[in-house]
C-alpha cells in the first residue's frame, strides 16, 4: 500500500471481482475528509483529562509503560488542535508524542474489503 500511495495517481479497490472504490490514494473511502485521530501523552502536570478544556470532545485516556495516552476521534481537527494547543502554550507544557494522523490506505482498504462490506 506504500507503493501505491507515493506512485498512483489514481487507484481501485476490488472485493471479490467488483470494484467497491476508486479514487487518488488520498481521498478514496473518505481518507482526506474522514475521521482524524489526534494522540499525545497526558501532561504529568494535568490531574486528568478533563483539565485539557476539551470537555465536548470524545477522548479516551489508556495506560501505557506507566503514562497516560489520550486519543482523541474527530471530524475537526483544526479547531480542536488550536484549542488543545493554546492550552498547553498557556499552561507552558509541551504536548510529547503529539500526532494527527487520518486512517492510512490500508486501513481503507481492509474496510472496504471485509465481509460484511458487501
Amino acid at each position: 500500500m506504500d507503493e501505491a500511495q507515493v506512485l498512483a495517481d489514481r487507484v481501485a479497490v476490488i472485493a471479490r471481482g467488483v470494484i467497491v472504490a476508486t479514487g487518488t490514494p488520498d481521498s478514496i473511502g473518505g481518507r482526506d475528509t474522514g475521521t482524524a485521530r489526534i494522540r499525545f501523552l497526558l501532561p504529568e502536570q494535568a490531574d486528568g483529562a478533563s483539565d485539557l478544556g476539551l470537555d465536548d470532545a470524545a477522548l479516551t485516556v489508556s495506560p501505557v509503560d506507566g503514562r497516560r495516552i489520550v486519543e482523541i476521534d474527530t471530524d475537526s481537527p483544526t479547531p480542536l488542535l488550536h484549542r488543545l494547543t493554546s492550552w498547553a502554550v498557556s499552561h507552558e507544557i509541551e504536548l510529547e508524542g503529539l500526532e494527527v494522523a487520518r486512517p492510512s490506505l490500508e486501513d481503507v482498504y481492509l474496510t472496504l474489503t471485509a465481509e460484511d462490506n458487501t
